[in-house]
């Protein structure tokens, strides 16, 4: 069985059966939130890392002032260790909230 058919009358891929869907509980979070450069960001909370990401990125780079602090090479200096900051961050955070 494949497609649709599959997905609403068997089994999804291996793990996942239609008793799993049925018992689906959607959980309601909080948003996360920063003000950056006096505009709020929002985005979806963790396990999600993308707002998360955009936020401490945009929070290292407005200390240098933006769209100066991205510009030239020493902008894409700025920009590459941005990334390696979060890039450990998030690292470090995962290895702490492991089951």
């Amino acid at each position: 069985m494949r497609g649709q058919k599959a997905f609403y009358n068997g089994s999804v891929g291996k793990a996942l059966t239609m008793k799993d869907l049925q018992n689906y509980q959607v959980k309601i979070t909080e948003l996360i939130s920063a003000n950056i450069m006096g505009l709020e960001m929002l985005g979806m909370p963790p396990p999600s890392s993308g707002a998360a990401a955009m936020i401490l990125i945009l929070n290292i780079l407005s200390q240098y002032g933006i769209p100066s602090s991205v510009s030239g090479s020493l902008g894409l200096h700025r920009l590459i260790e941005s990334l390696n900051i979060f890039s450990y961050t998030i690292t470090e955070f995962s290895l702490m909230h492991r089951s």
